[in-house]
């Protein structure tokens, strides 16, 4: 399953296409609110009725954290002690872990568990850096970690997030069924 953090300020496109995408080929993803309520404002002001609260989160089943970015919702997921701890809990578990936009700045960056990691983001935000080192592209991996650039890199992000989880298969089967073009 593909767990998607959802802190009030969430990027709308880079949360919704990497559930979409991994629901289009049959497999669980579900949203996660790290707060107290189940429904989280986006940053362009959508409601998102999300699966849980963190507080009754698990990572039985997860094959997956996704980190969306958003302003101040990227933000939001970096001040969570309960994000950071799952998030820790999920690198000692060999999880994946992805983030995107401005995630990779505000928690990534921040938890020494990723320190020496090769990241993108969204380019505005690399000077920002300290702990990990910005490399120009779309989508990144390294080792466990997947980061993206932003809300246009959205497909592909999700796309490598299906490579990397489920196979090189999956994902050319759900680009092709997407009409995806790189």
């Amino acid at each position: 399953m593909i767990s998607i953090l959802m802190g009030e300020g969430f990027e709308e496109i880079e949360a919704i296409t990497v559930y979409d995408v991994v629901k289009r080929i049959g497999k669980k993803a579900q949203f996660v609110s790290i707060g107290d309520d189940v429904t989280v404002r986006g940053s362009n002001g959508a409601e998102m009725r999300c699966d849980k609260c963190i507080s009754d989160f698990t990572l039985d089943d997860v094959d997956a954290l996704v980190l969306p970015g958003g302003l101040p919702g990227a933000s939001n997921l970096g001040k969570s002690t309960e994000v950071k701890a799952i998030i820790g809990e999920a690198v000692q578990n060999k999880l994946y872990v992805a983030a995107i936009c401005a995630a990779p700045l505000f928690v990534i960056d921040k938890m020494e568990e990723f320190h020496g990691k090769n990241v993108c983001l969204y380019p505005d935000l690399a000077g920002e850096l300290e702990n990990t080192n910005y490399k120009e592209a779309d989508v990144l991996v390294d080792g466990r970690l997947i980061t993206g650039k932003g809300p246009s890199k959205a497909m592909k992000f999700a796309l490598s997030i299906l490579e990397n989880v489920y196979g090189k298969a999956v994902a050319e089967e759900a680009a092709e069924d997407l009409l995806f073009e790189d």
